[in-house]
């Protein structure tokens, strides 16, 4: 029998990856971004490339079957075996250097590290890694691609606006259209089991210039505790009206308990109020096919009026809006908040550091709904985190380097995701009776050569000791997935978004925290929406809309 292939996690760990939610936030709905979710502008280096074919890699048996629109495939039960995915050479031998980010400490050196170098055994390769920390990467990537020792793998986290990102691609990188381009990307199962939505960010200017790192496609769902709810008597509510009375009735402040938290990424939680009353996800397109800016539309204003409203009738915890992820973590799973907005990778994290800990515990997530009732479009993230583009080589050296992103992209139950998971057994990690794996010290440590940030296979729904967190997350996403609305800038490149973004949008921020708190008033919104468009916002919306033009010829 096959040991468990889990995704371990202790308290150490899931307080870390508070700092991943921030970073994956960066992509999706919930951080009040004015960038679009790629890297594809105007212009192109040759035809216009067809995005890889999508042939599913998983050949273990689901006992949740996703969709092609994004639902993840969901396993309830341990899995019984498991398979090789990768058959034939990957490597040569030789060395393959990689460059990549990183929220965790430093791993050991090679060679005191067992997980990286049974990696290297297995995939008959060499891998020599550069991890740097999140905060110091693109200053890091800058002087990188600046200088002529280029790793050959370099991931692109485009969350961060690289500027001239895609005339660097272009000059440095491999065009992979060659080699990935429709059927071509079957002579790397593995690859050619990433979704195609994943895909559509590696695309840039018609030509395919990177791996993906896939995401599940939907943003961030506003977890509830379930099992208070169930002491209350509570059901979810399904208007804006049952909302406010839903949160008064979670609210006790004398008994220390909050209906709503927040850290200040998320900013009182407006982007899920924007979601409920209409307002696209970061950008729309108008009547006549303009873009507009999720900032600049009525029903933005309604949500942050509503935001306003529950942040006066007290209904959000006191520090919301100026404490960490880690912080609104910590009050959900002590019950002094009953919701909070988290990612969908932060979801199963509750149950697996606090399941033993809390009898009974149950996270579920709200389904949007409109102010008046029916249902509200779901925000759909764009898939991913980032890019990993190829040093350019000759053809050769290229499909070495392919053949290893492909065994890195093992799906989920092959031996390969086990090793690239759990690392060597009874030294990164240990199994029980039961089949179920723990990371041990050395190995969690081991593991942050952090080859996840390259890429991974496509992701699915599983918690071995948690099925029903499984069963729960499927559920939410049959049922917001379909219809969900994205921004139709993902994949699109603005050279303004790349020089200003972080400034106009802390800016933004800054404003709509004084205004939802009640330091400032509403009417202050407009004034902030004008200072963003001189400052660079129209010239942002003229620019994705040239790429988007070019886009669809």
């Amino acid at each position: 029998m096959a040991p468990r292939v889990p995704s371990p996690l202790d308290r150490r760990t899931f307080l870390r990856g508070a700092v991943l939610t921030v970073a994956a936030a960066s992509v999706g709905a919930p951080l009040l971004t004015a960038c679009g979710g790629g890297a594809r502008s105007a212009g192109a280096s040759g035809p216009k490339a067809a995005l890889p074919a999508y042939v599913p890699a998983l050949k273990a048996k689901p006992d949740l079957v996703g969709t092609a629109d994004g639902v993840q495939d969901g396993f309830t039960r341990p899995l019984t075996s498991s398979y090789r995915s990768v058959t034939g050479k990957v490597g040569t031998g030789s060395a393959v250097t990689a460059m990549m980010l990183t929220y965790t400490p430093p791993p050991p050196a090679a060679a005191k590290n067992v997980y990286l170098q049974e990696v290297n055994k297995q995939a008959n390769t060499n891998l020599k890694v550069q991890v740097t920390p999140a905060a110091d990467y693109p200053s890091k990537f800058g002087a990188v691609t600046a200088g002529d020792a280029l790793p050959d793998l370099v991931q692109m986290p485009l969350f961060m606006n690289l500027p001239h990102l895609d005339e660097l691609l272009d000059s440095r990188f491999a065009d992979l259209s060659d080699h990935l381009s429709g059927d071509k990307v079957k002579a790397y199962p593995n690859l050619a089991g990433i979704p195609t939505y994943a895909w559509k960010a590696a695309r840039i200017r018609g030509r395919i210039y990177g791996i993906p790192l896939p995401r599940p496609l939907v943003s961030a769902p506003m977890l509830v505790r379930q099992d208070l709810l169930a002491k209350e008597g509570l059901q979810h509510p399904g208007t804006a009206d049952e909302f406010v009375e839903f949160c008064k009735a979670l609210t006790d402040a004398k008994a220390g308990r909050w209906a709503l938290g927040s850290d200040s990424t998320y900013m009182f939680n407006v982007n899920w109020f924007g979601q409920m009353h209409g307002a696209p996800m970061h950008w729309g397109l108008g009547q006549d096919g303009s873009l507009v800016k999720d900032w600049e539309t009525d029903e933005f204003a309604q949500a942050v009026e509503f935001a306003r409203k529950l942040r006066s009738a007290g209904y959000f915890h006191p520090d919301a809006g100026a404490v960490s992820v880690v912080q609104v973590k910590e009050q959900f799973a002590q019950g002094k908040v009953f919701m909070c907005l988290d990612s969908p990778m932060g979801w199963p994290a509750y149950y697996e550091v606090y399941g033993k800990s809390i009898p009974g515990l149950d996270v579920d997530a709200l389904v949007p709904f409109a102010p008046g009732g029916g249902p509200a479009k779901q925000y759909l993230d764009t898939g991913i985190y980032s890019i990993t583009a190829l040093k350019k080589a000759d053809k050769d050296r290229v499909e070495e380097l392919l053949r290893v992103m492909n065994f890195l992209a093992a799906p989920y139950g092959s031996q390969e995701y086990a090793l690239l998971n759990n690392g060597v057994k009874g030294t990164d990690h240990t199994v029980d009776s039961k089949g179920t794996v723990t990371m041990t010290d050395r190995g969690t440590s081991e593991k942050n050569v952090a080859l996840y940030y390259l890429t991974v296979g496509a992701p699915v729904l599983t918690s071995p000791n948690y099925p029903h967190y499984v069963e729960q997350a499927y559920a939410w996403q049959k049922k917001v997935v379909p219809g969900g609305v994205s921004d139709p800038t993902n994949g699109l490149y603005s050279e303004t978004a790349s020089r200003v973004n972080s400034q106009l949008t802390k800016a933004m921020n800054d404003s709509l925290l004084g205004i939802i708190s009640g330091r400032r008033p509403l009417s202050d919104l407009k004034s902030a929406v004008t200072t963003w468009r001189n400052g660079g916002g129209d010239t942002m919306r003229a620019e994705y809309e040239k790429a988007l033009e070019e886009d669809t010829k």
